[in-house]
């Protein structure tokens, strides 16, 4: 089975365009779909008279796997039926927060999935976060979920693995967290902390009553304008809006570029030059009342399992007039936060200066960087920014402008324990410096040039 790569802003399977004809798969939350133990499930899905056959689906999105579980067989029996996997790496127990944080042990979970799943190659692509952004502007919380994909591709650089996509999905919410703006900073940037692709849950096509859709049509037209100069792929997370149980997804074929959108006072365009396909919201019925069928098997009137069957299988190509879309995405000075600079660190908020840092501690140990808004050191609440492996490289950390202190500590060799290693006042620092951590005399000092 070929992988699928990236070029330009389109997906591609060899030297043909391809999209995902996806379906979200499920069935129970924080349960493994696609373990070894659900080899007879999946084979029954996909056998002659199978469900997922008579879908024509070429991929499935899986919100929630196990990494210490096997899956050899069941991604094997999945590649010989041409299927597809978007592997969510995250679980409700441990993703990033809601509070800007970036957690170390979010990091790990995901390396641990891709340690799993990057031997496999009918996996499409990696999903670090899902509908983080909820309810409000949170640039911090988007900085951290940035950076998680940033040090995911990095990672995946340093294991020799396959360059399988990372991205991530974000909630359609134009209005209230600023979703759209999110998605461009995701995708803005050089190519090693940019998002390989943006994922995109949305629900703007509900208009199934009439011939021509103009409500709908007009709708995702906004999208259009909105990704059209991206400079990776865009694809629906989930899509499928359920209009009083009558769905019969009429929106497939304009997804797929077949009928071409004509908005309201505008020429015609295709939606398929801006976005690669997408994942049908969902399989099994949960409480959301978004199933195709429900948890016994059976179809659920009204929610277009025939119609959904119909519209995929008339989808035998993937063509779009413009695919090169813009190189790179310039990031926008109104919506561009810092990143976290890695996982254990806190995303500035606010005007900062760029001070220089090193890790010159011999006998060689870790260090980090915190900086305090508070005038008394002693008592002191204070926020890190930067970790230093032993022997790390000079790197360069942003502080908060009103920030009153920066500290080093280091790690004991023999407890390893962290202690306080020296504190400097910020006043006598300025943007551009270099911030030693040494020792001088037998204990920690910050000397400044």
């Amino acid at each position: 089975m070929s992988n699928i790569t990236i070029s330009g802003r389109v997906f591609m399977n060899g030297s043909s365009r391809w999209s995902p004809k996806g379906l979200c798969y499920q069935p129970t939350n924080n349960v493994d779909p696609i373990s070894n133990d659900k080899l007879a499930t999946i084979q029954a899905l996909l056998d002659t008279d199978g469900q997922w056959t008579k879908l024509a689906i070429n991929a499935i999105r899986v919100y929630q796997v196990d990494p210490t579980l096997k899956h050899d067989q069941v991604m094997s029996f999945l590649a010989s039926k041409g299927i597809y996997v978007m592997i969510g790496c995250v679980n409700s127990q441990i993703a990033l927060p809601r509070d800007g944080s970036y957690p170390c042990a979010v990091l790990t979970r995901v390396q641990a999935v891709v340690d799993e799943f990057s031997a496999y190659d009918n996996v499409l692509s990696y999903s670090v976060s899902n509908e983080l952004l909820y309810g409000s502007n949170q640039p911090d919380v988007a900085a951290a979920a940035k950076a998680l994909v940033r040090d995911t591709k990095k990672y995946i650089v340093q294991k020799g693995y396959r360059s399988i996509p990372v991205g991530l999905v974000l909630r359609d919410d134009p209005n209230g967290a600023n979703t759209l703006a999110a998605a461009h900073f995701y995708a803005c940037g050089d190519q090693a902390s940019r998002a390989d692709y943006v994922a995109y849950n949305q629900y703007r096509w509900c208009d199934y009553t009439s011939s021509t859709p103009q409500g709908s049509i007009d709708a995702w037209n906004k999208l259009y304008e909105s990704f059209k100069n991206f400079p990776v792929p865009v694809y629906f997370g989930e899509y499928g809006c359920n209009a009083g149980n009558n769905r019969s997804w009429t929106q497939v074929p304009y997804l797929f570029g077949i009928t071409a959108l004509t908005p309201t006072g505008s020429a015609s365009v295709k939606m398929s030059d801006v976005v690669s396909g997408g994942f049908a919201f969902r399989f099994i019925q949960h409480s959301e009342n978004y199933g195709l069928i429900d948890t016994s098997g059976n179809l659920i009137a009204g929610h277009g399992f025939a119609e959904l069957g119909t519209q995929y299988a008339a989808v035998t190509s993937f063509t779009a007039s413009t695919v090169a879309g813009t190189n790179p995405l310039p990031c926008s000075s109104s919506y561009n936060p810092p990143l976290p600079t890695s996982c254990g660190t806190t995303t500035p908020t606010g005007p900062t200066i760029k001070v220089n840092v090193t890790n010159e501690i011999s006998p060689a140990t870790s260090i980090s960087w915190s900086y305090t808004t508070d005038a008394d050191k002693a008592n002191a609440t204070w926020i890190p920014i930067q970790n230093m492996a032993a022997g790390a490289a000079p790197t360069t950390i942003e502080v908060p402008t009103d920030s009153v202190w920066l500290s080093m500590a280091y790690q004991s060799t023999s407890d390893k324990q962290w202690y306080g290693g020296c504190i400097i006042a910020m006043n006598t620092v300025s943007a551009g410096d270099t911030v030693h951590g040494a020792w001088v005399d037998n204990q920690g000092s910050c000397p400044l040039n």
